[in-house]
């Protein structure tokens, strides 16, 4: 097997300073090539970056049942009642392997990574357009930046779930590798009951294309009936009762009818959160649409509707927003209308940097409590051969820190500021 210099050069950085491998990957990314080796350097990247997050919020409570499993638990019992079963199974055979459970925020992230670039790369060469090496960079630069790291590291389920998604959907769109996209479609709703969801709305892609008249409509109406409409989908999937598990979403502490009820500081919150899906949106609506049945232009159009049906709810709908970013960011790489020489297109792509940018900046405020109890930055200049002495007494450490009720920070409560 023959490797490029680049890779070579980049997995010596990698092993010595891996915020530089980061840069050196994305640096040397081109059209019209797989790029596989270069997103799987990015995707280790994020893996050192993540390995050592301390266990606070939903993570301190997967730690916990990871912790629990002994030597006389079995399978059966780990997945037994459970909805999504992969990562109960994960934990399972990585604690009979003897794998640390700091290795798997890591591991979710990296692949979470290499699936999103991969489904980009994928919509590009499909495009049928020419780009140049700058605007092949910024294009992954801006995924990056739609990407929220935190919410797959800490999370695991959701996050790890979306990103197998859409690379199960991208493959649909362009007909590549049928199989591989169904077995990708099944883990992803394995992993979480929420990418169910979304095989409804690429199932309606499929079935209807939309323009910009029924785009309209169709998101009013989801709008004006979020508040009934989903609980009512939600209450009809019985399968290991996801009817119940979702309550907390649409009826309980994670809902809040923002954009229908008249909160004027929700719905700000609600807007801010969507920025960047409501800034490339502006784009969809603004310029012809030219969808067809099955493609990635109608699947991103189809999923604009499905965020407003869950804008009841701001954790259901922040989080299939973020979803709807990237594939809103295909749409405006597929659009005939994108990259054309002009002021405007040019000044849209800076733009659209601006808009994911910020995106990125907000989603390592909000996460800082971790970043600033594990000093996460220094997985940026360290190298990762230290991690070779660090097992899990060390990583056990930060449970001092931690209230064992909350999965909290003691001393840094949410409350608290």
């Amino acid at each position: 097997m023959r490797f490029e210099r680049s890779t070579v050069i980049g997995s010596v950085l990698l092993l010595t300073v891996p915020v530089f491998a980061l840069i050196q990957s994305i640096a040397t990314l081109r059209a019209g090539k797989k790029n596989s080796m270069a997103y799987l350097l990015i995707a280790l990247c994020f893996f050192f970056f993540f390995i050592k997050i301390p266990p606070l919020a939903d993570l301190y409570r997967h730690f916990a049942n990871y912790a629990a499993i002994t030597s006389a638990t079995t399978l059966a019992d780990v997945i037994q009642g459970k909805v999504d079963i992969v990562l109960y199974a994960n934990f399972y055979i990585f604690k009979t392997l003897g794998i640390p459970f700091f290795v798997i925020p890591g591991l979710y992230t990296a692949l979470s990574v290499y699936c999103y670039l991969s489904a980009l790369n994928i919509v590009m060469l499909h495009s049928g357009k020419t780009f140049t090496p700058r605007q092949f960079v910024l294009l992954h630069v801006a995924v990056l930046f739609l990407i929220n790291p935190f919410i797959i590291a800490m999370g695991l389920r959701f996050g790890f779930s979306m990103a197998v998604m859409t690379l199960a959907m991208t493959l649909f769109c362009h007909k590549k590798n049928q199989t591989l996209a169904l077995c990708l479609m099944l883990f992803a709703m394995l992993t979480h009951f929420s990418s169910m969801l979304l095989v409804g709305v690429f199932l309606c892609s499929r079935l209807m294309r939309l323009n910009r008249p029924l785009t309209v409509l169709f998101s009013a109406i989801a709008l004006m009936t979020a508040k009934f409409a989903l609980p009512l989908i939600l209450s009809h999937i019985t399968i290991s009762g996801i009817d119940s598990y979702s309550d907390v979403y649409t009826s309980g502490m994670y809902a809040g009818d923002y954009l229908t009820s008249g909160n004027a500081n929700g719905m700000i919150n609600f807007l801010i959160i969507l920025f960047p899906a409501l800034f490339l949106g502006g784009y969809m609506l603004g310029n012809p649409m030219s969808n067809q049945t099955g493609d990635i232009k109608n699947a991103a159009a189809w999923l604009v509707i499905f965020v407003f049906l869950c804008s009841s709810s701001l954790q259901a709908a922040s989080r299939y927003a973020s979803a709807a970013s990237v594939f809103l960011l295909f749409y405006y790489v597929a659009h005939q209308g994108s990259f054309l020489r002009g002021r405007f297109n040019y000044f849209f792509l800076c733009f659209m940097l601006m808009v994911t940018g910020y995106n990125f900046i907000e989603n390592i405020y909000v996460p800082r409590r971790p970043i600033m109890l594990g000093e996460m930055w220094q997985s940026f200049y360290k190298t990762p051969l230290l991690n070779l002495f660090y097992g899990e007494e060390e990583y056990e450490q930060y449970l001092r820190f931690i209230n064992r009720d909350s999965g909290e920070w003691i001393g840094h409560e949410m409350d608290l500021g």
